[in-house]
């Protein structure tokens, strides 16, 4: 009876570690500059030029 207490305190501590963590974690991975080694920032990135839609290729030609 005591350990499937246990178990069960252990489960439940084990799930809200985790669901704490997926919320607070930031997503993705970060991006180095090659020269200066500091992380860059999404405001920081540039297009090199417009985006583009995607072209759906035909399998016919």
């Amino acid at each position: 009876m005591v350990f499937m207490f246990i178990l069960l305190f252990s489960l439940v501590a084990v799930v809200g570690v985790a669901m704490f963590v997926s919320r607070t974690a930031a997503h993705g991975e970060a991006q180095f500059d090659s020269e200066t080694g500091k992380t860059i920032k999404k405001a920081d990135k540039k297009l090199p030029q417009d985006p583009v839609p995607a072209k759906r290729i035909d399998p016919k030609e």
